[in-house]
């Protein structure tokens, strides 16, 4: 019920969950980072270096984790009381779960890898767990459970209080032992949006109208988008993902009509300050990206209109507006209210003329008023509304699973109030 509000929509309207080839099997293997030692012994494939992709080798002192984790069921013993039995319970639970949560967070990886990609093939919505490392949660859950349990059971084994002391301390020194590269991991450092982005997001916002922005070969992190100025650069409109690949498509027959009619208005060329994006053997290689800037360069369509440090800038001729409509006599004017709702004016229509709507095409999206109701029709991928008779419209045009959203949104809000009373009201009779 707390997740109401994206499980209705999901349930009525079955939505695809994930991009475009995201979700095969091939896909789920090449996510399949973590090995059964790395989940078993809680630590991520990528530490500390976190480089996507590249596993590190095993740190056997890690080993140490699991050994203290598991050690718990030990000290399980016939139980002579209830308080027994329900502790007996509790920690053989919290081992299942942490075997579960290994088992699964190593993917598709030995031992037994074809369970979870029949896992992943027959239940609904496995999808969204096709980078398995997050089950390491459950590991985590199990282990802050049976570690505590193991060390105060390992304490008690001893009578000399000063002993008890040193098993916590060893234990706690250890643990930031494992954690010793922590303080030195690239993800603390302060950073501060690049001058040349905060030029060129300038740009952008002072023509004050719709248009994409598509980044070649992917988007930036520092990269300027909003609503009004939407950027392309995350596997959306090519097939290719490597950027020979990417400026093939772009000298391909109709590529220039495609990036027009999605309202793609400038091609960028990042400057890449975090050495993430133009990578040979993994890092930073200016000889890749004046490859790149050059191969750019001498697509035929393109003009360079200038550059903000690195970041270089190429205008796609005639990009069309966010509704569009190949009569050149049809005028439209159309207002934001949200991403899932726009109030659109048209004039001087004729008889089953196509409105464009520059989005990836879903049938959800209506255009509506008192006398009319229309689903979108496919065009080249992306939306269109065919207008039945000659004249002028005020449209609302609305991406009908919002409202089962709204409804969602409601009974989680409700649901969380009832608990948040629900608790009050136990804790108060406590």
């Amino acid at each position: 019920l707390l997740h109401a509000y994206w499980i209705i929509p999901i349930i009525l309207f079955k939505p695809a969950l994930l991009p475009e080839g995201h979700g095969s099997i091939e896909s789920l293997r090449f996510f399949s980072f973590a090995f059964f030692e790395n989940s078993l012994s809680l630590i991520h494939p990528n530490w500390p270096e976190n480089i996507f992709g590249k596993v590190s080798f095993m740190k056997p002192e890690f080993l140490i984790i699991p050994i203290l984790a598991f050690g718990s069921l030990l000290f399980i013993k016939k139980a002579k009381s209830r308080i027994e039995q329900y502790s007996n319970r509790t920690i053989l639970f919290f081992a299942f779960l942490g075997l579960l949560g290994a088992f699964l967070a190593k993917g598709t990886n030995e031992p037994l890898g074809k369970i979870f990609e029949w896992l992943f093939g027959i239940i609904p919505g496995f999808g969204l767990f096709r980078d398995p490392t997050k089950f390491y949660s459950l590991v985590a859950f199990s282990y802050s459970v049976l570690i505590p349990f193991s060390l105060f059971k390992i304490a008690e084994l001893s009578k000399k209080k000063s002993l008890k002391k040193l098993i916590f301390i060893f234990f706690i020194i250890f643990w930031l032992l494992s954690l010793r590269q922590f303080p030195f991991i690239d993800v603390f450092r302060i950073r501060e949006v690049p001058h040349s982005y905060v030029k060129l997001k300038d740009v952008i916002v002072s023509e004050k109208r719709f248009f994409r922005t598509l980044w070649i070969p992917s988007w930036q992190r520092y990269g300027y988008f909003s609503d009004l100025n939407p950027a392309i650069g995350r596997s959306e409109i090519f097939k290719e993902s490597s950027p020979s690949g990417i400026i093939r498509e772009l000298n391909s027959e109709g590529a220039l009509e495609k990036l027009q009619n999605l309202s793609v208005k400038y091609l960028i060329v990042p400057e890449d300050l975090e050495g993430e994006i133009f990578l040979d053997d993994r890092k930073y290689s200016e000889q890749v990206y004046q490859k790149v800037v050059s191969n750019v360069s001498k697509i035929p369509y393109l003009k360079k209109i200038d550059s903000y440090g690195k970041i270089q800038v190429f205008e796609i001729p005639f990009s069309k507006d966010h509704f569009w409509s190949f009569n050149k006599n049809l005028k439209t004017s159309y207002e934001f209210i949200n991403p899932t709702r726009y109030r659109l004016n048209i004039k001087n229509a004729g008889i089953n003329d196509r409105i464009v709507f520059a989005e990836g095409f879903d049938q959800s999206w209506i255009a509506k008023n008192p006398n009319l109701h229309i689903s979108s029709s496919e065009f080249n991928k992306l939306n269109s509304i065919i207008l039945p008779k000659a004249g002028n419209y005020i449209l609302e045009i609305y991406y009908e699973p919002q409202k089962w959203v709204n409804v969602g949104l409601v009974i989680s809000s409700l649901t969380l109030i009832s608990l948040i009373l629900f608790f009050a009201r136990c804790y108060k009779k406590r």
